[in-house]
């Protein structure tokens, strides 16, 4: 389980995942990217538990693919 994160050109930011389906709650993840490329993200273990929903709030010209496994 894990996140692929894309960023192709313009400013640098932070992707904040919560546990929410707003950008309110407990943030679960922060991941800071600062040049244009594809990386991943891979979480040991089982994961991490999202109980409410999920929200990510991204910077400008940056995609997000979640993978998660449910139940």
């Amino acid at each position: 389980m894990g996140l692929i994160v894309t960023h192709k050109t313009g400013a640098s930011g932070n992707i904040i995942v919560y546990d929410n389906s707003s950008a309110s709650g407990s943030v679960l993840i922060e991941v800071d990217e600062t040049v244009a490329g594809t990386f991943d993200v891979v979480f040991p273990g089982d994961g991490i538990l999202y109980e409410t929903g999920v929200y990510a709030s991204l910077p400008a010209n940056t995609s997000l693919t979640i993978f998660y496994q449910q139940g």
